[in-house]
């Protein structure tokens, strides 16, 4: 330059271009460029600056065409990227874009041959990340996060094997609860998937004009909303949860690996206490069934399923616990004898052959309510045992014994003063 510091400089080797050139700024008398000449053709790094020093361009030559990786600068920050193959083609480009604060959006990443590959992130305005995908060879494959906007916790997790979904997927509501849990094979939804509630929901009441105000917060956290079985991406079963006002929940299914209905499902009430329980299999009502009362919490009914029928024996309670119900199943019909009591404590009874009244009677009480007779049938209908009979203080009034309908053995009565 005219103040006698360098503005070029030049290599060559028999007239021809050989080694490196290099120029500088007219301005600044910084570095504006350097090149490598191989016998009058471009060949190997290529770097250019701007006026304050600041990186301008990079790349390289090979013979005289661009090659490989090049990548181009704002004073400062990347601007531009772009891959060239060994005959100068221009193959890939990518673009850098910045937010108003000068944050970079997305950071790429670029194997040796300018494919997508490795990570790739991408930020919110503030530097906190808002996304994380990884490619392989422009392939989706590894872990892939997001983070949610409004607080920059984590949004979603899920993991691509060579393009496909597969295995774990959740993701979470913007405070960080569980929002969603299931897993991919091959691309498609498999097994079971659990949706959730935000723990964090407002209370709200309303006042005499209708109006609702805010009262406050309910945190409940890992409140399962909903329930889903998926086989090859088709939805094959599903479950959705109900809570109480309070966040009790009403009924706590169970599910075997198909879907279906089995174990025991369990019913509460508002308190938390059990309102029923019902045992299943394969599907199918299988096991102990029960029942509470909804004021004393005290059992009401109580049966037994084998494969879908009722066998065994069946049992229903009074509020205060006392019998109500006695009988027997065999193969879902009423078999045997049946007993009956009101709430005075009368009682009544049936004889069942496999779902078939054969008999049936009751005691007849005075109104203090002291029975009358006390007796037993067998099945056909016909007395056998012990036959008693009361007046009305209790004392005996008659006995018999029968066999099979018959008489046997003694039969007594007697009177009022006791005599017989």
């Amino acid at each position: 330059f005219e103040s006698g510091k360098k503005k070029s400089e030049e290599m060559y080797a028999n007239a021809k271009p050989n080694g490196l050139w290099t120029t500088w700024h007219e301005s600044t008398f910084k570095k504006e460029s350097e090149r490598t000449y191989r016998r009058g053709n471009l060949d190997k790094g290529f770097r250019e600056w701007w006026e304050n020093g600041k990186i301008k361009t990079e790349g390289q030559y090979l013979v005289n065409k661009k090659e490989g990786a090049w990548m181009n600068y704002d004073p400062g920050r990347r601007l531009r990227y772009e891959h060239y193959t060994t005959r100068g083609e221009l193959i890939s480009s990518y673009d850098f874009k910045y937010y108003d604060n000068g944050q970079l959006k997305e950071e790429p990443s670029f194997n040796e041959d300018g494919v997508w590959d490795g990570e790739w992130i991408q930020y919110f305005w503030n530097g906190k990340k808002k996304s994380k995908e990884v490619y392989t060879n422009a392939t989706p494959n590894g872990l892939w996060i997001t983070w949610h906007d409004s607080t920059f916790k984590k949004e979603s997790e899920r993991i691509y094997i060579d393009g496909i979904l597969e295995n774990e997927y959740s993701d979470w509501w913007d405070n960080g609860d569980k929002k969603t849990e299931g897993q991919y094979a091959g691309d498609k939804k498999e097994g079971v998937w659990m949706h959730y509630y935000r723990s964090r929901k407002r209370i709200l009441v309303k006042d005499e004009n209708s109006k609702f105000w805010e009262r406050g917060v309910q945190t409940i956290p890992n409140r399962r909303s909903r329930y889903e079985l998926y086989r090859s991406d088709e939805l094959v079963s599903s479950y959705d949860f109900e809570y109480y006002e309070n966040g009790q929940l009403k009924e706590e299914p169970s599910f075997n690996i198909d879907g279906l209905w089995d174990g025991d499902w369990i019913r509460y009430f508002e308190g938390g206490e059990k309102a029923s329980q019902r045992g299943y299999g394969n599907g199918r009502p299988d096991g102990l069934w029960i029942t509470w009362h909804d004021s004393t919490f005290v059992k009401v009914q109580e049966m037994t399923y084998k494969d879908s029928l009722l066998e065994d024996k069946y049992f229903e309670w009074w509020m205060d616990e006392k019998p109500k119900v006695t009988g027997f199943y065999v193969h879902g019909k009423k078999d045997s004898k049946w007993s009956y009591w009101d709430k005075f404590a009368h009682q009544r009874f049936e004889i069942y052959e496999m779902d078939e009244l054969l008999f049936k009677w009751g005691w007849e009480y005075y109104d203090n309510n002291q029975v009358k007779e006390e007796f037993e049938y067998i099945k056909t209908g016909v007395l056998h045992g012990e036959w008693y009979a009361y007046y009305k203080d209790g004392s005996h009034r008659g006995f018999r014994g029968y066999d099979n309908g018959l008489r046997n053995g003694a039969w007594i009565d007697w009177y009022t003063n006791g005599q017989k």
